[in-house]
């Protein structure tokens, strides 16, 4: 689904560069559900915004669906983050004029579906997350992790194939972290690669792999046992 090779990110130029990634090798399988994990300042973010084709490598190559997509222009780069990536940003992303109902729908209309089905599907997908009361209500005046579910419905009706996340149960509580994880888990039971930026070592039990990142480079890449 995913796959990088020799990756590396260095910032600013000349005395003032620093390197973030060295040469990173990765390979994400459809229907795995993986997690980045590392200390803060170990490059996990700036990984997962390259993989999202939000960032642009230093040097290496990225793949997506086969498809080598690391030159491509930025002409080209919007639409197929739109046909082919799901994000939940840690920043939520949301729109703010719009309500918490028609930010989910805008990813059902990125897949296709018509005015009444991308309604009827956004709201359960709402009512999957907790929020089945808040749909009409606008970003500010939801709490953080409100926000955050929002974001997370919106990311499982897009049509991408592969869902990033990064940090997604952050600002929630114990339950609706819980919730979130299942859905997560549940996406790639349904053969999504869903990649997952934590520190939550709640999310153990339902990863198929944890890939730990130090100092910009994988130090382990392992698969977990589900029992």
């Amino acid at each position: 689904m995913l796959r990088v090779e020799g990756l590396t990110k260095t910032y600013g130029q000349g005395e003032a560069a620093v390197q973030v990634l060295h040469g990173i090798d990765l390979s994400l399988r459809a229907g795995e559900l993986t997690l980045v994990m590392g200390p803060s300042g170990s490059g996990k973010t700036t990984l997962v915004s390259i993989l999202g084709l939000l960032l642009r490598p230093t040097a290496g190559r990225v793949w997506v669906q086969g498809q080598d997509v690391t030159d491509l222009d930025e002409r080209t780069l919007p639409l197929l983050r739109r046909q082919r990536l799901a994000f939940v940003f840690q920043a939520f992303n949301l729109f703010e004029a719009l309500t918490a109902q028609e930010n989910v729908e805008l990813g059902l209309e990125l897949a296709g579906l018509p005015a009444r089905e991308r309604r009827a599907r956004a709201a359960a997908l709402l009512a999957e997350v907790g929020l089945a009361d808040r749909g009409h209500h606008v970003p500010q005046d939801l709490s953080g992790g409100q926000k955050q579910r929002v974001a997370i419905a919106r990311a499982l009706g897009a049509p991408g194939r592969i869902l990033l996340a990064d940090e997604p149960t952050g600002a929630l509580d114990s339950t609706n972290g819980q919730r979130v994880m299942e859905l997560l888990r549940g996406a790639a039971d349904a053969g999504r690669a869903v990649v997952v930026v934590t520190h939550d070592p709640r999310l153990l039990s339902l990863a198929d792999r944890v890939v730990t990142i130090e100092d910009g480079r994988v130090r382990s890449d392992e698969e977990v046992s589900r029992g």
